[in-house]
């Protein structure tokens, strides 16, 4: 079965839905006194790294299903496979390159695999540059999460946090998540924001 491409993005947008309302119940038993900090920042951590992984399989899939047929743009002359794959099976293979598993992100790994199946690298590369700036800092602050090392830490507060003001507490990467952005939108919250822009740029 066939879907369109702004239902791909739509997808995405529900699962990112569901992770920020959990987001928001948290805040609300935090806000009763039921978990402590680091409760807290070990759930937002969580939640964030979710996100992360739902963007990667959704680019996954979306590169996939165009290829396969899956996906439909409504301009075809937009998004041109320079292969006739009718298979998962052969693709899989084809994608994998030798390896178990595909990385999508650092998204240039993305572009350079466009380059390669669709005519012009489209519609991953007209991705455009503060996209691209921000998926660094999304991987950046997943890392920092993932690793825990000083290097990665130091890479976080040099290229996220960089020169903005923030209280100790909000210099970590839990809890520079759960600060706000702006009145009423945590950070995580933007990130989802951020995440579904670049969709609407992929499914356009």
């Amino acid at each position: 079965m066939s879907i369109a491409s702004v239902d791909a993005a739509d997808a995405l947008d529900r699962r990112l839905r569901r992770l920020q309302r959990t987001g928001t119940r948290i805040e609300q038993v935090a806000q009763g006194g039921s978990l402590v900090r680091a409760d807290l920042e070990a759930l937002y951590e969580g939640l964030y790294i979710g996100a992360i992984t739902n963007f990667e399989q959704f680019v996954a899939d979306l590169f996939s299903g165009i290829l396969l047929g899956q996906v439909i743009y409504a301009s075809r002359r937009r998004v041109v496979p320079r292969v006739d794959v009718k298979s998962s099976v052969v693709l899989t293979p084809l994608l994998n390159a030798g390896r178990p598993y595909v990385d999508w992100l650092p998204y240039r790994l993305t572009e350079e695999r466009a380059s390669t199946y669709f005519r012009g690298g489209r519609p991953f590369a007209d991705v455009v540059p503060v996209e691209k700036q921000r998926m660094e800092r999304w991987l950046w602050t997943r890392n920092a999460i993932a690793h825990a090392s000083p290097h990665s830490n130091r890479v976080f507060v040099g290229q996220v946090i960089a020169g903005t003001p923030l209280p100790p507490r909000e210099r970590t990467p839990a809890g520079f998540l759960r600060s706000e952005i702006r009145a009423g939108v945590t950070r995580f919250e933007n990130v989802l924001d951020e995440m579904r822009g670049v969709a609407a740029t992929l499914c356009a």
